[in-house]
């Protein structure tokens, strides 16, 4: 679910949640929108609620501005946690806006750069246990 603002504002989540489950909440991270903002449009609600940019950087970001959203979503929560996920956007035409590819091979532009390189630097994670019993019924 996206918030208002073109899904950037996430502040009424509370008020106003939905019932059901497996719902995750979307927030879109433009440079129009300053760090500044980021905690109390989004940011709070990590603690409580999955939260993904699914969207973030527009045709005026910098690779600056798209790490500092980097690092904000993987910064830890009060429980230690990643903040929120994210997804790169937009694998679009290279040479377009949006696009984080510069050719088609998957090459990053300068706005994709940082995309690429935080995803490389993720590790793996851990295996899953051993022994574990799976009942099917």
């Amino acid at each position: 679910m996206g918030g208002i603002n073109w899904a950037y504002d996430l502040s009424g989540v509370p008020n106003n949640l939905p019932s059901g489950f497996n719902i995750v909440y979307a927030t879109h991270v433009h440079s129009s929108e300053p760090p500044s903002s980021w905690s109390t449009s989004f940011g709070f609600l990590t603690s409580a609620h999955p939260v993904v940019a699914t969207d973030f950087g527009d045709d005026t970001s910098s690779s600056r501005y798209v790490t500092s959203a980097l690092d904000y979503f993987d910064a830890p929560d009060s429980n230690m946690r990643n903040r929120m996920g994210w997804t790169g956007w937009a694998w679009n035409d290279p040479g377009t806006v949006p696009s984080i590819i510069a050719d088609w091979s998957g090459t990053p532009d300068t706005i994709g750069r940082p995309e690429h390189d935080r995803l490389l630097s993720y590790k793996k994670p851990p295996p899953p246990p051993t022994g574990l019993r799976v009942n099917v019924n």
